[in-house]
This record gives structure tokens, sequence and C-alpha cells, in this order.
């Protein structure tokens, strides 16, 4: 490569990102780009979060060659970034983070065909008892709201509480 292909620090571009930086510290490399472009990437290093930062920050490159290469480099970043490792083969996958029970108000309670209670909560979700729970449902008296907590039983099903009653109704999830 000749000395003279290599624009002088002061009269690069200013980089918009840290893949742009690094492609351009490649360019200037010449045939050891791929070593310069890994060692400078290790200067620039940012968190695996600022992947999709670093992204859009390409946007911003004028030069639509030179930000089609921040692109690209910044894409492999975040291949890296969600690439799985070998530390975690074989362990089981961790169990996702559930609710177990809510809490709401009863904005009504309407019938079904079969004589069961419909609750329409305020929260927008609308729960059915279900057909085999023989649990007699009251209406609150007017002016009281009526307190629930829907939580988890097992097997996949789901209790709903009323709050200053006993006893527990089967309910099913229809909205």
């Amino acid at each position: 490569m000749e000395i003279s292909s290599i624009r002088p620090v002061a009269a690069r571009a200013p980089h918009r990102c840290a893949a742009q930086r690094v492609f351009n510290t490649a360019r200037l490399c010449g045939v050891g780009g791929l070593a310069c472009a890994v060692l400078a990437s290790s200067s620039y290093a940012e968190p695996p979060r600022d992947a999709l930062s670093e992204m859009t920050q390409c946007t911003n490159v004028g030069d639509p060659i030179e930000r089609l290469h921040c692109f690209d480099a910044a894409a492999a970043r975040a291949q890296q970034a969600v690439a799985p490792s070998a530390e975690g083969f074989g362990k089981p996958p961790a169990p996702a983070p559930q609710v177990e029970k809510i809490t709401a108000t009863v904005r009504e309670i309407l019938r079904s065909a079969r004589g069961q209670a419909i609750f329409v909560l305020d929260n927008g979700q609308t729960w059915r008892q279900l057909d085999g729970d023989d649990a007699h449902v009251m209406e609150p008296r007017p002016g009281k709201t009526m307190k629930v907590t829907i939580e988890r039983g097992a097997f996949g099903s789901y209790n709903l509480l009323i709050d200053g009653r006993n006893g527990l109704i089967r309910v099913q999830r229809i909205q």
C-alpha cells in the first residue's frame, strides 16, 4: 500500500459509530486490516445491548458505501451479542417469570346460559365460573364494590377469591 493513499488523521471525517471507526481503521491498515480492526474494536467495545443503538447511528452516515460498511459491522456485532454460548449448553432453560395472582375490582357480574357467573374486571379481563363449580355467587350490595383475587391453582387451573367471603370459585379466562 502506498503511503500517499492514507489520509492524514486530521483530514478524516468524524466517526458516527463504533462500527464505522473499526471499518475506517481496517481500511487504513491495508492488508493487515482484519487484525488491525480486531485490535481497534476492543478499544471501542460496547455492551451487547448497544448493538441496536449502533445500527441506529449508522443511519446518520451520509456516504452510502460507508453507511453499508457501518451496518455490516454493526450487524456482525449484533450477531455476536445474540449468539448462544457453550457455557449454557445442556442446562435447562430458565423459567419465564409468571404472574401468580392478580387483584382487581369487578365492574359487572353476568350470568351464562347455565347460570354460572361471568366476572368482567376493571382491567379488561373477563373470567367465567367453570361448569363443574357449584359455588353460588351473589351480586354485591348497591354502592359496594367487589374486589377479587385470581390465583393459579393446580394443573393449570385458576381460582377466584372474593374479598370478605369464604371459599373459592374455579374460573377460566375468556377474554
